[in-house]
């Protein structure tokens, strides 16, 4: 669990920088995170 946050955590700053302008729509915030669990 330890080794897989760190991975999680860089992942999701990376999907948050590509998805700023969208910051504010929550669909697209949903589209990340279901990118984001793809993974």
């Amino acid at each position: 669990n330890n080794t897989r946050r760190p991975m999680l955590s860089g992942t999701t700053r990376v999907v948050f920088l590509e998805y700023r302008p969208f910051y504010g729509k929550k669909s697209e915030i949903k589209k990340g995170l279901a990118i984001l669990f793809s993974f």
